[in-house]
């Protein structure tokens, strides 16, 4: 272990200026280190209001695809020419509602 030392001091002499810049880095460091460590925690505020009756102004916006959760098949049970459609693609039916005309001419 002597030996160690008296090797790393004459290592540290011949390169006088690389043991200065280290040296100094690591004094830097431990610097940096205990002023960090040394400050308080930050500390959280709080805002606080009492509730107010009015108009809440917010918007969202997102995009991406739309998908249906459930489908239903319409299945006909006669085989008839459509002369009319009541509804469009997409829109809003209720129950009962007539979707098509059919022709009754045959």
């Amino acid at each position: 272990m002597k030996t160690f030392l008296i090797n790393l001091r004459r290592s540290a002499a011949a390169h006088k200026a690389v043991t200065g810049i280290i040296l100094a880095a690591l004094a830097w460091g431990g610097y940096v280190w205990y002023s960090s460590a040394m400050q308080p925690p930050a500390v959280t505020k709080y805002v606080v209001q009492d509730a107010a009756e009015g108009t809440v102004i917010a918007s969202v916006s997102g995009s991406g695809q739309v998908q249906a959760q459930t489908t239903v098949s319409v299945k006909p049970q006669v085989s008839e020419t459509v002369t009319k459609i009541y509804v469009q693609p997409g829109g809003h039916v209720a129950a009962g509602q007539a979707l098509v005309q059919l022709d009754t001419t045959n």
